[in-house]
C-alpha cells in the first residue's frame, strides 16, 4: 500500500486507508510521516486533517497535534465536537500550557453550554491554572446541569481547601456524600481537614490538646 500511495500521493482515500492500517498495527511513527505528507499533498481535505490530529495526538507529538487541532477549528468548526475539545484541552495540559488548556475548555462550554462534563473539565483546568474561585463557579455550573455528576461536589471541596476555606470544604464534602461521591475518598478528605484544623487549634492554644 505504501508503494501504491507513493505512486498516487494525491489519492486522499488511499492515504486514509494506509494511515488507518499503519495506526492499527501500532506503527504510529510511520503513520505520522504518511499523514503529514498526505495533508500536504491534499490541501483542504478535512478528513485527512482530522486523521492527522488523531495520529499526532496518539504518537505524543503534542505541539504538532495542538497546531493541527487549532487549524482544524479554523477550517471546519463543525468537526470540533465535545470529544475533540476534550482531547485538545488534554494536549495543552500535557504540554504544561495550563492557561491555554483552560481557554480551550472555556470555548468548549461556550459551544456546548449544556454539557456538564465539559463544565467539569473547565473547572479542573481553571484550578490547575490557579483560578480557584472561578473553578468553583464552573464546577457548580456542572452540578446545575447534572446534580449527580461524579465527584462534582468533591471537586468543589478540593478547590475550597486549596483556597484555605476548610469550613466551606467540609460543607461541600457533606454535599458530596449526599450526591453519592466515593465515600472513602470523601471520608478521608474530611478527616485530613479535621486533623489539620485540630493541629492548628492546638498550636494556637495547647490547652485544647
Amino acid at each position: 500500500l505504501l508503494r501504491l500511495l507513493a505512486a498516487n500521493p494525491g489519492d486522499a482515500a488511499l492515504a486514509t486507508r494506509v494511515i488507518d492500517a499503519l495506526a492499527a498495527s501500532g506503527k504510529l511513527d510511520v503513520a505520522k510521516e504518511v499523514v503529514v505528507k498526505a495533508v500536504a499533498e491534499n490541501p483542504g481535505d478535512i478528513d485527512l486533517v482530522v486523521l492527522q490530529f488523531k495520529i499526532l495526538s496518539a504518537s505524543g507529538d503534542l505541539k504538532g497535534a495542538i497546531t493541527t487541532g487549532e487549524e482544524l477549528i479554523q477550517l471546519d468548526s463543525t468537526r470540533a465536537d465535545a470529544a475533540f475539545f476534550t482531547r485538545l484541552t488534554a494536549l495543552y495540559a500535557s504540554d504544561s500550557q495550563t492557561v491555554k488548556a483552560a481557554e480551550v475548555a472555556r470555548r468548549a462550554t461556550t459551544r456546548y453550554p449544556q454539557d456538564a462534563d465539559l463544565w467539569q473539565l473547565y473547572a479542573q483546568t481553571l484550578k490547575k491554572a490557579g483560578e480557584g474561585q472561578q473553578s468553583i463557579v464552573a464546577a457548580r455550573r456542572a452540578l446545575e446541569i447534572n446534580p449527580k455528576i461524579p465527584n462534582g461536589w468533591t471537586q468543589i471541596a478540593v478547590a475550597y481547601n486549596d483556597l484555605n476555606l476548610p469550613d466551606s470544604a467540609l460543607v461541600s464534602l457533606r454535599q458530596a456524600k449526599g450526591a453519592g461521591d466515593d465515600a472513602n475518598q470523601v471520608g478521608g478528605f474530611a478527616l485530613s481537614i479535621g486533623n489539620r484544623l485540630y493541629r492548628a487549634a492546638v498550636a494556637e492554644d495547647p490547652k485544647k490538646a
